[in-house]
């Protein structure tokens, strides 16, 4: 099964070469991304093989019910839309500091994607959390893209496959001035 969004994509970036390289004025490790957010009309492919989180580890912080951890898990809720509603917020837009621990079926993955559909840009790491010891994996200074409604895909390629089963997200909600909103993230064999 292949699922398919459709949404107006630019890419803010190219493809990078997977050693450390600036992405639009912020750094990658040790995977590359590529950001996208509403402009024009295009397709994200996302292959039916994608492997959705499937349970919450930890969280520092979270809204409400309808903005919690929970939120997170399966197939985007929200994107291509923007919102927070369904979708998981932290408590306070004020914090430095937030993150979500979430949990996958162990994946041989070359790609993650993830989905940010309010305040897009306040997600700036993103850790393997597999073997109990933080392995950052991809890393950007935090900064709006567009206002609070722009959505954004971020895609992460892996320098090379490597088995993940737990992944640390952590947000700057204070360094974009609003509340972010994190739908979905993915893994792609």
């Amino acid at each position: 099964m292949l699922i398919r969004f459709m949404l107006p994509v630019t890419l803010v970036a190219a493809l990078l070469p997977a050693a450390v390289q600036p992405l639009h004025g912020q750094a990658t490790t040790p995977g590359s991304g590529v950001r996208l957010r509403p402009s024009e009309y295009a397709e994200i492919p996302i292959s039916g093989r994608a492997v959705w989180a499937a349970s919450v580890d930890s969280f520092t912080s979270q809204y409400d019910a309808e903005k919690g951890a929970r939120q997170i898990l399966g197939p985007p809720n929200v994107f291509p839309r923007a919102g927070d509603i369904g979708a998981w917020t932290p408590r306070t837009w004020r914090s430095a500091e937030d993150a979500i621990t979430v949990r996958f079926p162990a994946t041989n993955a070359r790609q993650i994607w993830i989905f940010e559909t309010y305040t897009a840009g306040a997600l700036h790491q993103v850790f393997d959390m597999s073997g109990g010891r933080p392995v950052l994996l991809w890393s950007g200074a935090p900064a709006a893209v567009g206002d609070a409604t722009t959505v954004r895909a971020l895609k992460i390629d892996l320098r090379e496959p490597r088995v993940i089963s737990a992944l640390r997200l952590v947000v700057n909600p204070a360094a974009v001035g609003d509340y972010p909103a994190l739908d979905a993230v993915a893994l792609v064999p």
